[in-house]
């Protein structure tokens, strides 16, 4: 005689996606949940960063019409790297590269314009919990056992 299998309802986040203003001090707060260099899309269709935030402070999300939306601490927001700035702001981290686990602050410091060729584009700056990083061991030197000798 064969027993039924109870199911267990998965909830999976997703949806919240930020969309950034155009006022500076927008900010997503709270621990990387996942991250990957290449895991989203931009507007061109092409692989850039994108991370999972759990948030542990209150974020809000603006669409194109600058519509807002609310979020509590404890939602799970996905922020994808798609403009330039927050591209190179996420990719460039050093020297230890950001993780799951690392608590950040990533804010929106408002719109600048380029002197040469006027553009206008948002600037952004990133802080993270030193407490939640951890170190990349450095193996570099350490000798091959089975490496023969010079």
């Amino acid at each position: 005689m064969s027993t039924a299998t109870e199911w267990e309802e998965v909830v999976i986040p997703g949806g919240n996606f930020i969309g950034w203003g155009v006022k500076g001090g927008q900010h997503v707060t709270g621990k990387i949940v996942s991250i990957s260099l290449t895991g989203g899309r931009d507007f061109n269709q092409e692989p850039c960063p994108e991370m999972m935030v759990e948030l542990t402070e209150k974020a809000a999300s603006f669409n194109k019409a600058n519509e807002r939306t609310e979020y509590a601490p404890g939602d799970i927001v996905t922020v994808t790297a798609g403009l330039a700035n927050l591209r190179s702001t996420l990719e460039r981290v050093k020297p230890v590269p950001l993780a799951e686990g690392q608590e950040i602050k990533l804010t929106m410091e408002g719109m600048l314009k380029s002197a040469s060729s006027g553009f206008e584009y948002k600037s952004f700056k990133l802080a993270r919990n030193p407490k939640t990083v951890k170190p990349v061991a450095d193996n570099r030197f350490e000798p091959v056992e089975d490496a023969p000798p010079f």
